[in-house]
């Protein structure tokens, strides 16, 4: 069994590679293999020149091949560049005598990952800028729009609506000095803690909540058990184990309860169950998915389903994406509406009220 600890601790001291930069070396890795440069020339080559994707890493890597270390027990001691599925890949590689071709194979895989992570970014690119647009319109007001405002209305105070004296309150609190350097340090320290909390003892839980959430937990699951069972497809393909296969299929989920639940698929199949009666107790499964699973397993063409079943998971989420994209930008414009209507509105009140009065 390939145990979730099996590879070495992610840290921060050691160089590494960003997934763009290794999918790069696996492509011409992969080319170089199969055109007949053997593994420690092409590992030099590769590193080579100043301007080389990670070439301390690929240094560190040829050095324990010119060693005896195999290349992907090389691989397997840069776990924060190269990820599991990568190493696993190259081993079966190795051990049937094709590791150009399954460079390739892998070096699909990650471009599909990259092609994943590239829409999700594009998804989230908008709402992030309207939301900056917001605080910035928030702050322009606050800063320099409320104060003039403030000298027209200055001595009759007692006079004013509720919302012009709450909006002058504020703007009267954003034009001192030290205020704006408040709200910064309070930002900062707001979010250094959440970021802290997050990537910590309060991961597991956020993530729990997040799958939770309304439109955003089931696409958050449905790209998280795609990339799953798509690498518990390709591992079985290729000659891994299913022990090893749903541990490492496991640990690419990206998400503990979702991690948690592939551990409990996997101690039922430890326990003699098949493939469709481990994963069939969990709900989050999705019934035609789960109807492939069960016909694969049945015909011996377990993996090819795998993979099958996670692209049409894939193509879900991504669906899902978009109609999350598409409610988002309105929502968002709504909001920035409502704040800027809102300060316009507690502007124009008192004028109305004193253009009233003189008419009377």
């Amino acid at each position: 069994m390939v145990a979730l600890g099996a590879f070495p601790r992610r840290t921060a001291s050691h160089p590494r590679l960003r997934p763009r930069q290794v999918l790069g070396v696996a492509r011409r890795l992969s080319l170089m293999v199969r055109s007949g440069v053997d593994l420690s020339t092409a590992l030099r080559e590769m590193g080579r020149g100043p301007r080389a994707a990670g070439g301390g890493v690929l240094a560190q890597v040829r050095e324990e091949v010119q060693g005896g270390r195999a290349l992907s027990g090389a691989l397997a001691r840069h776990p924060d560049s190269f990820g599991p599925v990568f190493v696993h890949l190259v081993r079966a590689g190795e051990e049937g005598g094709s590791l150009g071709e399954m460079l390739e194979r892998s070096a699909e895989e990650l471009e599909r990952e990259e092609a994943t992570r590239s829409a999700l970014r594009a998804a989230t690119a908008y709402p992030a800028f309207m939301a900056t647009v917001a605080l910035a319109v928030t702050c322009f007001l606050g800063l320099y729009v409320l104060p003039r405002f403030a000298e027209v209305f200055s001595g009759r105070e007692d006079a004013l609506p509720l919302p012009t004296r709450a909006l002058l309150a504020f703007g009267a609190w954003a034009s001192r000095p030290a205020s704006p350097w408040l709200v910064l340090g309070s930002l900062v320290v707001g979010i250094a803690t959440a970021l802290r909390w997050a990537r910590g003892s309060g991961r597991p839980r956020l993530q729990a909540a997040l799958m939770r959430a309304p439109l955003v937990g089931p696409t958050v699951s449905a790209f998280a058990l795609a990339r799953s069972m798509r690498t518990l497809g390709v591992l079985l393909r290729h000659g891994v184990p299913i022990v090893g296969a749903m541990a490492i299929a496991a640990e690419v989920s990206g998400l503990a309860p979702m991690a948690r639940l592939w551990r409990r698929c996997l101690g039922r199949v430890e326990r003699g169950e098949g493939v469709h009666r481990a994963l069939e107790r969990e709900p989050l499964f999705p019934t035609d998915a789960l109807q492939m699973v069960r016909v694969g397993e049945a015909s011996g063409h377990l993996p090819e389903v795998l993979v099958d079943a996670a692209d049409g998971m894939h193509r879900d989420a991504q669906a899902r994406l978009r109609t999350l994209t598409t409610l988002l930008e309105p929502a968002l414009i709504v909001v920035m509406g409502l704040v800027v209507g809102f300060v316009v509105l507690s502007l124009m009140l008192p004028m109305f009220t004193m253009s009233r009065m003189v008419a009377a």
